[in-house]
């Protein structure tokens, strides 16, 4: 059986408009089920994805096995594609937010123009 046999697989996620580059708990849930409906023994299973090689290792305690994953470096870029971002009139913007928090009284009185993340500790 292949799916117990390997440890590095070839590994595509889509939505129903395009390809993603990157999807994490498909990623560790494809691990899971390797390793545990499969029973595949390697101790790192490594998929190779449009982000690079990402390797899931698996970990075992005395109560439960854990699943370890490494993520790919790279800059920060927006995720969604051109045609999948929302019109700019639906965009959630800073102000937006900080006009939200005001309105909710969730104003960091060391931060009045809620600019600052601290201003939104429910984000």
């Amino acid at each position: 059986d292949v799916f117990k046999q390997h440890d590095t697989f070839k590994l595509r996620w889509f939505t129903p408009a395009a390809e993603v580059p990157l999807c994490g708990h498909a990623t560790l849930a494809s691990a899971a089920v390797l390793f545990t409906a499969c029973g595949n023994p390697a101790p790192t299973l490594n998929f190779e994805t449009l982000s690079g090689t990402l390797s899931v290792t698996r970990q075992q305690d005395s109560q439960r096995q854990l699943l370890q994953m490494s993520l790919p470096l790279s800059a920060a870029v927006d995720p969604l594609p051109a045609q999948l971002q929302p019109p700019a009139s639906k965009t959630f913007t800073a102000a937006a937010a900080a006009a939200a928090a005001a309105a909710a009284g969730n104003v960091d009185p060391a931060d009045p123009d809620g600019d600052s993340p601290a201003a939104f500790p429910q984000l």
